[in-house]
């Protein structure tokens, strides 16, 4: 569970860290992010500790914020990459447009042809920003459902005891 929690703050910080729109603040949403993990992953063990059902609420609402934030770096990316003012898209649009992707993509893996190297920056950033997203979402699926189904174990666990300590008060007397 703890690795998970690793791999999910990893993939949510690589998020706002690829967010262009984010430059001014990244390094405060980036500590305000590391901050509330740090606050959910304390009340998800409290929560395991104590079997307290309440305590897991946060990790599972922080899984759905994680999925609406990689939602929107996605949707970020591909606007870089498909925006008609942006360089990333007329730069592909223009190799794409007069050779095949084969040979555009050799070209683009060996410098051959890229003058700026802001362009081929901003496109491998939004490539992989969009690519990290897109793998995040399944993984905070995935941790999100699994405390999802521990909240609903704890829930019946302690109505089974109630109903259970309710059966022996009847028996004794």
């Amino acid at each position: 569970m703890l690795a998970l929690c690793a791999a999910c703050l990893c993939l949510g910080a690589l998020c706002l860290l690829s967010l262009e729109q984010l430059a001014p603040i990244r390094h405060c949403a980036i500590y305000i992010y590391l901050g509330v993990f740090a606050i959910v992953i304390l009340s998800l063990l409290f929560a395991l500790k104590t079997e307290r059902e309440l305590f897991l609420l946060p990790y599972i609402a922080f899984s759905i914020t994680n999925i609406f934030l990689c939602i929107i770096t996605s949707f970020f990316a591909v606007w870089t990459l498909s925006s008609s003012n942006s360089s990333p898209s007329k730069y592909l649009s223009s190799i794409l447009r007069d050779e095949p992707i084969n040979s555009a993509l050799k070209s683009y893996v060996d410098n051959e042809n890229v003058e700026n190297i802001h362009e081929k920056a901003s496109i491998i950033l939004a490539s992989c920003s969009l690519l990290i997203a897109l793998l995040s979402i399944p993984m905070f699926l995935f941790s999100g459902r699994v405390v999802y189904q521990c909240y609903n174990y704890f829930g019946a666990y302690h109505k089974a005891l109630k109903i259970n300590e309710a059966n022996r008060i009847e028996r004794v007397e």
